[in-house]
Order: structure tokens, then sequence, then C-alpha cells
């Protein structure tokens, strides 16, 4: 989501124009994760790939924040009931 903090850190980081990827995917027999952005100069790919990791090393290492956790079930939620709206 818009708020999470790997997308946040991507974004205000300037060094792309949007962020995509779809984060976890768990469809297949092994789980995934991907995480990139569109508009990255040839030069700046390896800052793009170094943020990614310092961003996963430091919530691995601090963990999120309570705000964080609640926006995240937020959506799920809201998805959840989006999608058994029929």
């Amino acid at each position: 989501t818009e708020t999470s903090v790997l997308q946040k850190a991507l974004m205000e980081s300037g060094l792309g124009t949007d962020v995509v990827g779809d984060g976890m995917a768990s469809g297949l027999l092994q789980t995934t994760f991907a995480a990139g952005m569109k508009g990255v100069k040839e030069e700046n790919v390896a800052n793009v790939i170094n943020l990614v990791l310092d961003v996963l090393a430091m919530v691995a290492k601090d963990g999120f924040s309570e705000n964080d956790i609640k926006s995240s079930l937020n959506t799920i939620e809201f998805q959840l009931r989006e999608t058994d709206s029929g």
C-alpha cells in the first residue's frame, strides 16, 4: 500500500517515477516477494537495490510500528469486505 515503509522509502527517494511489483505473493508453490521502480536511470539501479535491502534490513531489525500494523490490517479487512460483497 502507499503507507508501507518500503513504498514510502522508494517514492521519497526520487530514484524513479513509480513503485512496481506485487510485494509478497503466495499463490504459487513458493512464496515470492517483488519490489521495484519505474523510470530509474541506469546509474541509479544499484541505489534502488541498496535502498530496498536497507529498508528490509531495518524492518527485520526494528519491526513495524503499531500504526503500520493497524494500517495494514485495515487494508486487508477492507479488501476482504470488498471480495465478499457478492
